[in-house]
């Protein structure tokens, strides 16, 4: 009997500590799924946060192709209105050398003519 008394107390304290070695292990599954979700929820949020990222990289790139289009636009038509500048001082360096040879040939007639009137 004593024999049957210290076997139920030895089977008592080992479904105890049985018990209580499962309960740990119950908060221990239960900590790690609250992680795994929280993780899970982190992940989430990361790739929206990368695809936000991402579409404004694609964003910024777009603008900064229509900005390079735009500035070779602008040096094409600097080189176009340079190179016309320089067609119009070239034709009213033409023109000035013109209007003296007419006004030195004039003047030159002008003279010839005086002198005729006078003899």
């Amino acid at each position: 009997m004593l024999q049957d008394f210290a076997n139920r107390q030895s089977t008592a304290t080992s479904r105890g500590r049985k018990m209580s070695y499962i309960a740990e292990l119950e908060r221990k599954v239960q900590a790690l799924q609250t992680e795994a979700t929280s993780s899970i929820i982190q992940l989430i949020l990361l790739k929206r946060e990368t695809s936000a990222r991402t579409a404004e990289i694609s964003e910024f790139k777009l603008r900064l192709q229509t900005m390079e289009q735009r500035v070779h636009f602008q040096e094409a038509l600097d080189d176009a209105l340079k190179e016309e500048i320089q067609q119009l001082k070239v034709r009213i360096a033409q023109d000035i050398a013109k209007m003296k040879l007419r006004s030195s040939g004039s003047s030159a007639k002008d003279d010839h003519s005086s002198e005729s009137k006078r003899d």
